[in-house]
């Protein structure tokens, strides 16, 4: 089981400015195999990675005003597990899997005919499967600022604490959607990762354009004796068809490529919190894989 792949932001507005159902997902992800180096040229072997995810968002305190805004309160949860398969020296260089689970509590408050504001609180258990402790837990949230510019047009801004990227760090957050009458709709989400994309529906079958998108995955590891933060921070792109077979189930495939997947080990403390901002390193990375996933929605 995995992290948010869609995350608890996103699910919620989608959810506060449409159906106000309970709504989640379960999905697999194949990465191939590729090659571990950095920018040295130096060569730590290769490895490959299976993921199982799934998140399930429950409004349990909803009103709905005359003009058609929402006022709700949900509780969104999400696990993940990823499987590493590597060779050579990537083999000491990464867990053999990584745990990711997160509950979070979100609020959407409409402010005027136009603004809301929208804020999550949440915690999770980041680690490998062996070494799940107290200090394993991480926590994130942040606030968003949500505009309707007029019957097409979305826009959102605000900041939050992440671990989106792997490391934990504090970012601005975006979201812009814009979807015309023609049922063409473009989408640039920093919410909570950061995901550019262009969709359009033909009857119940759905198909998106993802141009890029990038998160991660991480894990609380002791090392040399001390508490540090593992992270695999991913940049991807690929073809998302959907199919709906009604208002409550629907099922989907994705093919694309997994350009990149850096690695990176820092400390527990908040002047390595803060030294993600401004450092550059020579963290080594994966190389490009073929990536494949698929799995269904829900809603009730």
């Amino acid at each position: 089981m995995f992290k948010f792949i869609y995350s608890t932001f996103l699910m919620i507005l989608l959810a506060g400015f449409t159906e106000s159902h309970a709504q989640g997902y379960l999905k697999v992800e194949h990465l191939t195999s590729s090659e571990l180096k950095d920018e040295l040229g130096n060569r730590y072997g290769s490895g490959n990675m299976q993921v199982v995810s799934g998140g399930y968002t429950l409004p349990f305190s909803i009103k709905r005003f005359d003009n058609g805004q929402l006022r709700s309160l949900s509780v969104g949860v999400s696990a993940s597990f990823t499987k590493l398969e590597n060779e050579g020296k990537a083999l000491e260089m990464n867990p053999d899997d990584i745990f990711n689970a997160n509950l979070g509590l979100s609020y959407l408050q409409p402010l005027n005919r136009k603004w809301s504001m929208m804020a999550v609180l949440g915690a999770g258990i980041y680690s490998s499967t062996s070494e799940i402790t107290s200090k394993s837990i991480l926590a994130n949230g942040g606030a968003v600022f949500i505009v309707k510019l007029n019957e097409n047009v979305d826009l959102g801004f605000g900041a939050g604490v992440t671990n989106s990227y792997g490391t934990p760090m504090a970012m601005p957050m975006l979201y812009f959607s814009w979807h015309p009458n023609w049922k063409l709709k473009f989408q640039i989400d920093l919410t909570n990762s950061l995901k550019v994309a262009a969709s359009t529906e033909i009857g119940r079958l759905r198909l998106e354009l993802i141009g890029i998108e990038m998160d991660g995955i991480s894990a609380v590891r002791k090392i040399d004796g001390q508490s540090k933060i593992y992270s695999m921070v991913m940049l991807r792109s690929g073809f998302r068809p959907s199919f709906r077979f009604n208002n409550h189930f629907g099922i989907f495939l994705e093919a694309g490529g997994n350009w990149v997947r850096s690695i990176s080990v820092t400390d527990r403390s908040l002047k390595a919190f803060f030294n993600t901002f401004k450092e550059e390193s020579n963290d080594p990375y994966f190389k490009t894989a073929f990536r494949m996933s698929g799995g269904f929605e829900f809603k009730f």
